[in-house]
């Protein structure tokens, strides 16, 4: 009986726990997620606490973009952040996302994100390319694929918004600007919480190729495969490549790398994946879905043909689905004395081409390495001819990369009516850096280059010829062609490659402003008893004669600043006026450009279309751009258009081109004054020189329902007026004026200001060699003047005798050193640090003549060095306009036995030289420098520097980025690239570049 009680109390017990349970478990925890595609559908979905999901949002811009490609894209994602957290890893305080390619599978690494901000996702992509652009045109193409985490019960939302969006084509077109939708544009975009890429029971893999082709093939999961990418490089330099740096891209959510790597992700079997570049190529699979490579040689690598293999790559199936295996080529250069580039930054350059090709198959033997032996080098430097009319030449050498002026001088020795001509030259080796505009290509400054014919000249260039003419009917009123100095033509060149060159220049119609209308030339024919002359030259006809340097010494090279040099920059705004400032190498300043569109266009500008372009060379800008170099900071750039600006830097080109629009009729950019900014640019002396800065408008449009164009290709439109200059100082706001890049000794006896028109003096200072600096300086300010004099050729025991004069020009300069009562100057040793006391100066009337000697025999001065100083002078700016310093030796005997005359009369004697300069700053004062090309920075410039600069390029870890980018850029153009190795190594191996590698230069 117990034992039945005892049954039925543990039955009881075990109902009662039962019953427990079930009144007190619930359901479990849930959220309602609803997300929103960028058309505003949605999708709705019950996920529980604690389960994660993923959200595939889409985008198909293929209605309003040419094969949906799209050049520029910025947008957002937001999250419930009370009910969501973010799965996927973000990084530092930015949030950068770990694995761009998953999140972004079509913009990948070109994406910029901050996933950091609670409950927000910006991101933002841009590619200039308008052939290798972001595709997006079908259902399917993925914009962003995220992954988040229920963290609590309620209701979340995850909405995707655009901000801009761009078309991948020359203007850049807008399809969404600042969130709105542009007139006439439509896209599609949905989000869902599944794959929206077509299900397939195999692996579907797609090669892509450059010229738009795709080999497609499938496979199994657990099968592996080979891609070989081949690349046919022929068209230049017989294929013979010194420098490649390229990218290969696969789908990782169905591929993976089955090619062995190290522990840090670097390729181990590059002779595998590199057949022709081997050893000699790094290769890196560090970042998901990437592999990365370098590779660079002096002998060069063969690349002749579509057999040529570039990289062959194995891969294993590990899922099904699509996936997508693309190419890129970053850096092509040629193994030839110039290391042409065929690619550069991943644009191929203007007028090279190449082929590449990914196929899963091969045939034909992998081509052989390129002989040891390195080609035979060709001149480094171009020889340019000008030839005139009656065959005589002038010549004169310059490197690549060089720019100069060739003056062309008509002397008909009577007025002419009516002048037709053309100037020619070899478009392979020279490009004309003359500015022109319009289908035809027309001469924007035809004043600059026909001083005389002014804006009645009509002049065009094509194909390496610029033809030109002008005319005047009334009689007595001709152009005066009738002078030595009469310039018909002045046009500037760049030097683009190595070799020869002929400018030559012809008049097929040349009419005397007579009453018969004279022909003096006639359908290319001289006409019998006319005659003329036609000569060509590189310096100015009109310019003071200034003694020339030594013959022997090369062209200065831009790229390579030697200290005290100075550039000469001319800013020209976009009503053609233009400024003139000197500036020390390394020094930075800013150009702000006006335009005033209040007559022209009252309701304001609804687009407009612009290019400022600089002096490649000499110029740098230093705008903050991104790694495709599109200006980040359009608002600081440009004050009126503000964010609605796309701008991009090239310094390829030199060219700073810019665009924006507003849809708003009546309402768009105010350009109402002469002082509306459109433009605040910077930019850095880099190298001595001529340079210029020139703002152009392509394309204007006013805000009005019409959009009537007022510039159109450049043109300004019958009946319309522009307003706009280029300044160095900011419009109504004078600002002082930065900090010489080399204190005066000497402090100003005024605060230096920013130069004001009309209120500057042009200060040109000659040295005892005839060399000249040029600067600019207010009214009032005060400068030293450094010469000095090289003597130790000339005068090995020194200088016994000396008597020279230094002429200023009274009527803008006076001199300020102290001199007593019969002007005599006072510390003569201040003045003369070598001669001391032993000289005597007498300052007087814009002369300061000076003198002295000693007797002791072979004990003389010691002018030894080039920075020896012969004087010390100072003077103020009293009055504007153009004055000089001149420094002359009038007679400099050695101090031996004959007191040998080195200088008589002015003269130097046969036999002897004599070297010195005049400078604004102290040759003495020693200038910070480093070891060109000495990547690791430890004293020597070897091959271990090579491979730390392709490190580098590969992203891999290297000391100090900073010194290894600063040393290893030996062309010095602000970039880290291949090419640099490359010229290294070519220094090493003996052969000729154009860079100072392995000597100290002054740090930029």
């Amino acid at each position: 009986m117990k034992k039945i009680i005892s049954m039925l109390l543990v039955l009881a017990m075990m109902i009662t726990v039962l019953t427990v349970g079930i009144t007190t478990t619930t359901a479990a925890e849930t959220a309602t997620i609803t997300i929103y595609g960028l058309d505003g559908t949605t999708e709705v979905k019950e996920i529980n606490v604690g389960e994660e999901f993923t959200v595939y949002s889409t985008l198909n811009a293929s209605a309003s973009a040419p094969n949906g490609m799209i050049g520029s894209i910025q947008g957002t994602q937001t999250y419930t952040s009370g009910v969501l957290s973010l799965v996927d890893e973000v990084t530092g305080q930015y949030g950068e996302f770990a694995d761009l390619v998953k999140v972004f599978p079509i913009t990948g690494e070109a994406t910029v994100a901050n996933g950091a901000q609670t409950g927000k996702i910006v991101y933002n992509a841009t590619n200039p390319s308008t052939s290798d652009a972001f595709r997006f045109d079908s259902d399917s193409s993925q914009l962003i694929v995220t992954t988040y985490k229920v963290t609590a019960a309620g209701t979340g939302e995850v909405k995707n918004a655009l901000r801009n969006l761009a078309v991948a084509d020359t203007d850049l077109t807008r399809i969404i600007f600042e969130g709105q939708l542009q007139e006439g544009k439509s896209i599609a975009g949905k989000a869902t919480f599944t794959d929206p890429t077509p299900t397939i029971d195999h692996a579907e893999v797609r090669i892509h190729n450059l010229d738009g082709s795709v080999e497609t093939q499938s496979f199994n999961i657990g099968d592996t495969f080979n891609v070989y990418t081949t690349l046919d490089a022929s068209s230049v330099n017989d294929g013979l490549m010194s420098s490649v740096n390229g990218t290969q891209r696969y789908t990782t959510s169905v591929l993976s790398l089955a090619d062995s790597v190290d522990a840090d992700g670097y390729l181990t079997d590059t002779a595998k994946v590199f057949p022709v570049m081997g050893d000699s190529a790094i290769g890196t699979a560090k970042d998901s879905g990437t592999v990365k490579y370098a590779g660079s040689s002096v002998g060069g690598f063969l690349f002749n043909s579509l057999r040529s293999q570039l990289i062959v790559t194995t891969y294993r199936v590990t899922a099904n689905g699509y996936a997508d295996i693309t190419n890129k080529l970053n850096v092509l250069a040629a193994a030839d004395e110039d290391i042409t580039r065929i690619v550069f930054n991943g644009e191929t350059q203007a007028g090279k081409t190449y082929s590449m090709l990914g196929s899963f198959t091969t045939d034909g033997p992998i081509p052989t390495l390129p002989p040891t032996q390195p080609p035979t080098e060709p001149s480094d430097k171009l020889k340019v001819t000008i030839v005139n009319p009656d065959n005589t030449t002038v010549v004169k050498e310059f490197n690549k990369n060089d720019t100069f002026t060739v003056y062309t001088v008509l002397n008909a020795g009577t007025t002419i009516a009516s002048v037709d001509g053309t100037q020619t030259y070899p478009t392979a080796s020279l490009q004309l850096t003359d500015q022109v505009t319009g289908e035809y290509h027309e001469i924007v400054n035809t004043t600059a280059m026909f001083p005389i014919l002014g804006d009645e000249a009509v002049a065009a260039v094509n194909n390496g010829a610029i033809k030109f003419n002008a005319s005047r009917g009334a009689i007595g009123g001709g152009y005066a062609f009738n002078t030595a100095t009469s310039q018909l033509i002045v046009t500037n060149y760049k030097v683009l490659a190595t070799g020869e060159a002929t400018i030559k220049t012809t008049l097929k119609t040349l009419i005397k402003d007579d009453e018969a209308a004279t022909k003096i030339v006639y359908n290319d024919q001289t006409q019998p008893g006319q005659s003329y002359t036609i000569s060509g030259t590189f310096t100015d006809p009109g310019a003071p004669v200034i003694p020339t340097e030594a013959p022997t010494e090369p062209p200065v090279k831009p790229t390579e600043p030697q200290p005290d040099n100075k550039a000469t920059v001319t800013i020209i705004g976009i009503d053609g006026t233009s400024k003139v400032k000197t500036f020390n190498v390394g020094d930075e300043f800013t150009v702000y450009t006006t335009l005033n569109t209040s007559s022209a266009a009252p309701t304001g500008v609804a687009s407009i279309d612009a290019t400022q372009s600089f002096t490649k060379g000499i110029l740098q800008s230093t705008d903050e751009v991104d790694d495709l170099f599109v200006v980040t900071d359009s608002e600081a750039m440009f004050p009126v258009l503000g964010a609605a600006t796309v701008a991009k830097i090239d310094p390829e080109l030199a060219t700073n081109k810019f665009n924006a629009s507003t849809p708003q009729i009546g309402k768009g950019f105010k350009f109402e004054t002469d002082d509306s900014l459109l433009a605040v640019t910077h930019y850095k002396v880099t190298a001595a020189g001529n340079a210029e800065v020139r703002t152009a408008l392509n394309m204007l449009a006013a805000s009005d329902s019409s959009l009537t164009r007022i510039v159109n290709k450049g043109v300004l439109q019958p009946g319309f007026t522009l307003g706009g200059y280029s300044s160095f100082y900011e419009p109504g706001k004078p600002e002082p004026t930065e900090a010489p890049t080399e204190a005066p000794t000497e402090a100003p006896t005024t605060p230096a200001t920013e130069p004001q028109p009309g209120q500057t003096a042009n200060v040109t200072i000659y040295g005892v060699d005839g060399t000249s600096q040029v600067k600019t300086f207010n009214v009032g300010e005060s400068f030293t003047v450094y010469t000095t004099l090289n003597t130790a050729d000339a005068t090995p025991g020194g200088v016994a005798s000396i008597s020279a004069s230094q002429t200023f020009t009274k009527s803008i300069l006076q001199s300020t050193d102290a001199v007593d009562e019969l002007k005599v100057v006072v510390d003569t040793e201040a003045m003369f640090p070598i001669l001391g006391n032993a000289s005597v100066a007498k300052i007087d009337d814009g002369l300061n003549k000076f003198n002295a000697s000693t007797p002791q025999i072979n004990k003389g001065f010691k002018f030894d060095n080039d920075n020896a100083l012969l004087a010390v002078t100072h003077y103020t700016v009293t009055a504007a306009g153009d004055a000089e310093v001149r420094t002359t030796l009038d007679m400099l005997a050695s101090a031996d036995a004959d007191l040998t005359r080195i200088v008589d009369n002015g003269v130097v004697q046969p036999g002897f030289t004599v070297g010195g300069i005049a400078s604004f700053t102290d040759p003495s004062e020693p200038a910070e420098t480093y070891l060109l090309g000495d990547a690791d920075n430890n004293g020597t410039v070897d091959t271990n520097d090579v491979v730390i600069i392709q490190r580098y390029i590969a992203k891999q870890s290297v000391p100090n980025r900073e010194i290894v980018k600063r040393n290893g850029d030996v062309d010095r153009d602000g970039e880290l690239v291949i090419l640099d190795a490359t010229n290294i190594q070519r220094k090493l191996a003996r052969m000729s570049v154009p860079y100072p590698i392995g000597q100290y230069v002054p740090v930029q």
